[in-house]
Formats: C-alpha cells, sequence, structure tokens
C-alpha cells in the first residue's frame, strides 16, 4: 500500500474512544505512556529503533498505539522508573562522565574560537573568554551543555557533614534557589518543573487529550507526513461543533506536548512516581 494511502487509513481508524482508560491512570502510568511515545518518536526521527532492530518496527510502533494505547491496567503496572533518587552520594561514574563533559565542552568553545577568531573583535573575544573561564563549576557545565551540547541536569555539591542539619538544609535550599534561577534565567528553551506534578496536572492532560494528539504524530512521522491542526481537532473532539478545535490544539495542546515531552519534564515524573511507587 503506497504511504499516502497507508496514512490516510491510519487516520481513518484513530479512535478517541480507544483514550477514555486515561482517567485509570497513576503517576507511575502516565510515566510509562508519556516516556514511551518519546522514545517511539526519537526512534521514527532517527530511523531507527534500537530496542526492535527487526524489520516492520515502524508498524509495529503504529500497531500498539492503534489497538491499545491506553492499557491502564498494564501502564500502571509496569514500572520503567529510574530507581535513582534525587539526592544520592555522587559516585566515581558520576565524576568521570562530569570530567568527560567538561573536556568536550571546553573542546568544543577552543574550536569555536579558533574557527571564528578572524571575525570576532576584541569584545567579542573577551567576552567569550569571560565566559570559559566562568566554567567552575558543574552546575556551570550544565548550563552549558542544556544550551545545545548535551543534555545535563545534573550538579555535583560539596556537604560539610560536620555541620547541624538544619543549618546543611537551609543552605542546601539557598544553594537550589540561586541555581535554578541561574539556569531558568540563562538556558533558554531549558525549562525546570519546580513544582511537584498533580491531580490537577494530569486531569488537564486528560481535557487536552494529550496522549491522542501524540499518538497522531506518532502516525505523521511514521509515514513522513503532516496532518493540520483542524484536523486533530476534530479527530481528538468529533463532538465539538461549534468550537475551534484547530485553535485550541495550535494555542494550548501542542505547547503543553512540547513542554511535556522535554526530557526535564519526564525526568521531573519519572521522580514523582518512584516517590508514588514507593509510599
Amino acid at each position: 500500500m503506497p504511504k499516502s494511502s497507508a496514512f490516510r487509513r491510519a487516520l481513518q481508524d484513530f479512535d478517541i474512544t480507544k483514550y477514555q482508560g486515561v482517567h485509570n491512570l497513576t503517576p507511575i502510568g502516565w510515566v510509562n505512556a508519556l516516556v514511551e511515545r518519546a522514545m517511539d518518536l526519537d526512534s521514527l526521527l532517527l530511523g531507527r529503533n534500537v530496542f526492535d532492530e527487526e524489520s516492520g518496527w515502524e508498524d509495529r510502533i503504529l500497531q500498539k498505539y492503534s489497538e491499545a494505547p491506553c492499557d491502564f491496567v498494564k501502564l500502571n503496572r509496569r514500572k520503567r522508573v529510574d530507581p535513582t533518587p534525587d539526592v544520592y552520594d555522587a559516585t566515581l561514574n558520576d565524576v568521570f562522565e562530569m570530567n568527560r563533559l567538561l573536556e568536550n565542552t571546553t573542546d568544543f568553545k577552543e574550536m569555536y574560537v579558533h574557527h571564528h577568531e578572524r571575525h570576532m573583535d576584541g569584545l567579542e573575544k573577551h567576552h567569550y573568554v569571560q565566559q570559559e573561564e566562568e566554567l567552575e563549576t558543574s552546575c556551570d557545565l550544565a548550563l552549558a551543555n542544556a544550551r545545545g551540547m548535551v543534555d545535563v541536569c545534573q550538579a555535583l555539591v560539596s556537604v560539610n557533614l560536620t555541620s547541624p542539619d538544619e543549618l546543611i538544609l537551609a543552605s542546601f535550599k539557598s544553594w537550589l534557589g540561586k541555581r535554578r534561577k541561574y539556569l531558568q534565567e540563562n538556558a533558554g528553551d531549558f525549562e525546570i518543573e519546580q513544582k511537584p506534578f498533580s491531580q490537577k496536572q494530569f486531569d488537564k492532560w486528560e481535557r487536552l487529550e494529550l496522549l491522542g494528539f501524540i499518538d497522531l504524530v506518532i502516525i505523521a512521522n511514521r509515514y513522513d507526513s503532516k496532518i493540520s491542526n483542524h484536523r486533530i481537532g476534530a479527530l481528538l473532539f468529533p463532538d465539538e461543533y461549534d468550537t475551534d478545535t484547530g485553535e485550541r490544539v495550535r494555542k494550548v495542546i501542542a505547547p503543553e506536548v512540547k513542554f511535556v515531552l522535554q526530557d526535564t519534564t519526564l525526568m521531573a515524573l519519572e521522580a514523582l512516581a518512584h516517590n508514588f511507587n514507593a509510599e
């Protein structure tokens, strides 16, 4: 079947009523549903699936979501959550990884300056060298990588364990507030979800038919095609005739999905789900 015909058939077969189980998803279920879709989208964009290298893996992705896009029993039970807590003893592997990223970042800056120095005036060179000199902490490294080189959301800290708990906690709270503000102000599109996710957030995603939207994006990527916002709106909200659902897709749903599928949001969700699972 030609790609265009298969694409039209996939849209015709899309059934939003299959997503009614979304209401029963736990935090773990939401993590599983979103992480799995994010991984499948990455595979389709890269043209390679590291978890399924046999031919036809693209169609198996579509089949998975067309048959049971919201199997809440399975999603709530499956544990795809990283058990690593938010705060833990930095391992040697963490130190080696930070060192590797530091070397890569420094090498990249040196190559950039060398390549562009003929086009830089004195002020630009001074500013760039000054930026390089400020790369002194693991949080500075995280910022440099968040600007597009490598995705890093981790910082190593030093703790004086001889201090009383209340002083350590107060110091950490102060450090965390300053560092998060620094990253938010300087890392461009790099966003950090600071407020814990709640049932209110999940209810919002249910109303927006978030999973259905992502699955339509997966269908479009599978067939290298595009779906207009108004067509997506009609598929997600078939019973709304007097509302411009296409504009809702453009202004509300698409930006929300972009936020939800970014690595920092998924990591925050995974942390929440892990704590939920530990209770």
